[in-house]
């Protein structure tokens, strides 16, 4: 709300949260982590915590086609929570305790943080956190059975572009997709407002996806707790 009254109140500058990019590069992160671990979606609930906020739902709807069961997660049974739990015929839960016991795939995407407790989840879980602040307790894992992945990062092009030190440098090469869709419509001369509101437009976040990917923007690259994921971490949680 407070991004559509700046848009009107200065009606030439093109605003965006950058939650469109954010949900393809999660949902990518958690497409890629599946292979890399041989997870079959289809045979896993999932369940995806922040209900009704603009990422999980988007989240929510591009992964029900995907899974066995679909879990819903909100702090209250409000009216669009409700709705979109009908919608994708989904359990709609109130308690992240009871989820954890459930579901062997989560994805969390709250504006609240703090809601996950590394110590409940199932050994084999995968944990997409794709929550500012983080919604994975701690600041670093405490299992080796358990995965936590950073959801919602890209990985900047490996060209001369981006080695300046006026480009803003996150660890190896790694930004918010919030700033990365940002960057993309600047790249692209799209001087428009891209992803307002609650509710966004699939098709957007399809199209914002290839548009990252044909900059050589990437969402394959792996992270756990902000940092690039070292492959011995996989290793052992395969074991």
């Amino acid at each position: 709300l407070a991004l559509r009254a700046l848009h009107r109140n200065i009606s030439s500058i093109a605003v965006t949260t950058g939650n469109s990019l954010t949900v393809y590069a999660a949902i990518q992160g958690l497409f890629n982590a599946a292979d890399e671990l041989n997870f079959d979606l289809r045979r896993e609930t999932v369940a995806v915590v922040g209900i009704p906020g603009s990422i999980a739902s988007a989240a929510a709807t591009l992964l029900q086609p995907h899974c066995r069961e679909l879990i819903l997660v909100g702090r209250r049974a409000s009216g669009p929570a409700q709705r979109l739990a009908e919608k994708l015929k989904a359990d709609l839960v109130l308690d992240v305790a009871e989820v954890v016991g459930r579901a062997r795939i989560i994805l969390s995407a709250t504006s609240s943080g703090n809601c996950i407790d590394q110590r409940m989840l199932q050994p084999g879980t995968i944990v997409v956190d794709v929550g500012v602040p983080a919604d994975v307790i701690g600041d670093a894992p405490v299992r080796s059975d358990v995965l936590v992945l950073t959801g919602g990062l890209a990985a900047v092009p490996k060209d001369g572009r981006w080695h300046s030190p006026r480009v803003i440098r996150f660890q190896r090469g790694i930004i918010p997709s919030c700033m990365c869709e940002t960057m993309l419509l600047g790249l692209e001369n799209r001087r428009e407002c891209f992803s307002l509101g609650r509710v966004l437009d699939l098709d957007k976040i399809a199209e914002i996806g290839q548009i990252a990917v044909s900059n050589g923007f990437r969402s394959s690259q792996l992270c756990s707790f902000g940092q690039v994921l070292d492959d011995a971490v996989l290793s052992e949680f395969r074991k």
